[in-house]
C-alpha cells in the first residue's frame, strides 16, 4: 500500500479528531481575542483621559500579545495533529504483516535494500518473517545470512562486510515520512478553519 494511500485513509481517520481539537482550542482562541477586544475598547474609552501615545503603544501590546497567544494555539492544534496522524498511521501499519500484500511488500523492500548496499552480506529481518524472507532471498538467487534479529512491523536491514546498513523498514519509512505529514496537518488544519 503506497504512502500516498495511507495518507489518503489517514486523513478521514484524522478529520474527527482534527475537528475535536479544532473545537477545543477555537472556543478557548475565541475567548483570548475577546477578552483582547474588550480591553481596547476600554482603553479607546479611556483616550480622553490618557495620552495618546502611551495608549497607542498598550493596544499595540495588548494585540501582539493576543496574536501570539493564538499563535501558540494554533502550534499546538498543529502539533496535536501530527501526532494524531502518526499514531493512526502506526496503528493501520501495525496490521501490514497481516494484509494478502504484505509478500509483495517485502519482496520490494528487500529487493530495494540490496540494490541499495554494493555487497550485502546480512538481511537481517524480524523472526515473524524469517520463512518469507528465506523465500524471497531463494527466488531472488542472492547469497545472504538471514538473521533474525529485528523488531520492526515490516521489512528489513541489509548489511555489508563493512557494517554499512541499509534500514529498509516500515518505522524508517514512517520517521520519513514524518515532513509530509506536517505539511498534511497543516492542510487538514486549513481545511477545517
Amino acid at each position: 500500500m503506497a504512502l500516498k494511500d495511507l495518507l489518503a485513509a489517514l486523513e478521514a481517520d484524522a478529520a474527527g479528531e482534527t475537528e475535536r481539537l479544532r473545537a477545543e482550542t477555537g472556543t478557548e482562541a475565541l475567548h483570548i481575542v475577546e477578552t483582547a477586544q474588550r480591553e481596547a475598547r476600554a482603553l479607546e474609552e479611556h483616550t480622553a483621559q490618557a495620552d495618546e501615545a502611551e495608549l497607542e503603544r498598550e493596544l499595540t501590546h495588548r494585540r501582539s500579545e493576543a496574536r501570539l497567544a493564538t499563535a501558540a494555539m494554533l502550534r499546538e492544534e498543529h502539533e496535536a495533529c501530527v501526532a494524531t496522524l502518526q499514531a493512526a498511521l502506526r496503528r493501520r501499519l501495525e496490521t501490514l504483516r497481516e494484509r494478502e500484500e504484505y509478500p509483495s511488500v517485502l519482496r520490494a523492500l528487500v529487493e530495494e535494500s540490496l540494490a541499495a548496499i554494493p555487497s550485502p552480506s546480512v538481511l537481517r529481518v524480524d523472526p515473524r518473517d524469517i520463512e518469507l524472507a528465506r523465500d524471497i532471498v531463494r527466488d531472488l538467487n542472492v547469497r545472504l545470512d538471514l538473521e533474525p534479529d529485528l523488531d520492526t512491523l515490516g521489512g528489513v536491514e541489509a548489511v555489508d562486510g563493512n557494517g554499512l546498513t541499509v534500514h529498509d523498514t516500515v518505522e524508517a519509512r514512517l520517521r520519513n515520512a514524518e515532513p509530509a505529514l506536517r505539511v498534511l496537518a497543516g492542510e487538514l488544519l486549513e481545511a477545517v478553519a
